[in-house]
């Protein structure tokens, strides 16, 4: 899997959800952004939107204008769901993500 595959990014989202609910701390939009998962703003917006309707994000909104871009709000409100630690956990592909990527301290150098 490279660093843009939709499984690695989902990986990195939701575990960095997972660390600050763990932690008891606020999500940081600059820590939950295109930026730092090196990812395109499209991809980004995307994603979420895909976490979201799964169930495994919640506190986060991005929707589609009718001309078709996506707009985000409260990404600091983001927190990780019962649905998105469960499927963290024992989703094939989340497993072969945190073996590729490692625990979120390992990939997020800005977490100790």
């Amino acid at each position: 899997m490279n660093n843009n595959d939709f499984f690695v990014v989902s990986y990195k989202i939701l575990s960095y959800l997972k660390y600050c609910y763990e932690n008891d701390e606020r999500v940081d939009p600059t820590i939950l952004s295109e930026g730092m998962l090196s990812i395109s703003h499209n991809q980004f917006l995307k994603t979420l939107k895909m976490l979201i309707d799964q169930g495994y994000i919640d506190g986060v909104y991005v929707k589609q204008t009718l001309d078709g871009m996506f707009v985000l709000n409260n990404r600091s409100k983001s927190a990780i769901t019962m649905s998105g630690l469960d499927y963290l956990k024992n989703d094939r592909s989340m497993k072969e993500a945190f073996e590729q990527l490692g625990p979120v301290q390992k990939w997020l150098p800005i977490i100790r």
